[in-house]
């Protein structure tokens, strides 16, 4: 079990970590321009400060404690006086903590690759996903929490397979390019000539599906039938078959059974 304390709750912490070896993971929630300086290096230095400071309180308590720290910082918009999680500034916040993190203390650092300002699921959701999960990548952080909404006060399966999609698309293009024969047909080249085309091609029709990858969700057709918004229809209908879709556990039925009353047990104790 791993605990996640958001900083202000650390009395939460020292609780837990003495009736228990509980791992614990701390995240400042900062926001530049509200509660650090509006600038970029202000918010990455208290980050790295709040983190730092609770971890070590917690580790002279308990010298052996498993603490691990991640951050998800936002920007107030002076607009509307709302928090936001995916301006560009909070990306480069919560990367430029987690950077420090790895090189000057050799810790692993999550961020807040999840976290959105998109109400709905859309356009919106889809570039700011996909701006977050790419920062995420680029520091070899894999890991994506998909389907969050305003802020992580939502979750939505529409949103969910969208992000899915983004994550594909990021990792296709950050793909490793391989060079073999089937790669460079040096003969196929020949045999066409200039003017050719290759679709009619037994290369083609043995090698597009590894070549080329397919969304499921991004449109690429040359019609304009159907919605404005076809990407949105289609992961409703990619959710919708997905729990249609029988799925075996995989463990014992014994162990589904016992599962099934943990939930059931759960559920009453939740909704006294």
């Amino acid at each position: 079990m791993l605990l996640w304390f958001f900083l202000g709750r650390t009395e939460g912490c020292y609780i837990c970590l003495q009736s228990a070896s509980f791992p614990v993971q701390l995240y400042p929630c900062l926001l530049a321009g509200a509660t650090c300086p509006v600038s970029i290096p202000a918010n990455i230095v208290m980050t790295n400060a709040e983190v730092l400071g609770v971890m070590t309180c917690i580790r002279c308590a308990f010298p052996e404690a498993m603490v691990g720290g991640g951050v998800i910082s936002g920007v107030m918009d002076m607009r509307s006086g709302s928090a936001s999680f995916a301006a560009a500034e909070a990306i480069i916040q919560d990367v430029g903590a987690a950077i420090i993190f790895e090189k000057l203390y050799g810790q692993d650092f999550a961020i807040g690759t999840g976290y959105i300002d998109a109400l709905y699921p859309g356009a919106q959701s889809a570039v700011e996903i996909y701006s977050k999960i790419a920062a995420a990548y680029s520091t070899g952080r894999h890991n994506y929490p998909v389907g969050l909404l305003m802020g992580g006060k939502r979750w939505s399966p529409v949103q969910a397979m969208i992000g899915a999609e983004m994550a594909k698309y990021i990792h296709r293009i950050n793909m490793q390019i391989t060079i073999g024969e089937d790669d460079i047909p040096i003969d196929l080249f020949e045999e066409v000539g200039i003017g050719g085309n290759y679709l009619s091609e037994m290369h083609t029709a043995e090698n597009f599906k590894q070549n080329i990858w397919m969304p499921e969700l991004l449109e690429r057709t040359l019609t304009v039938e159907g919605t404005m918004d076809r990407m949105i229809e289609k992961a409703k209908q990619k959710w919708s078959d997905f729990m249609n879709k029988e799925v075996k556990p995989c463990v014992s039925d014994e162990m589904v059974r016992e599962i099934e009353k943990w939930k059931r047990t759960a559920i009453k104790i939740l909704m006294k």
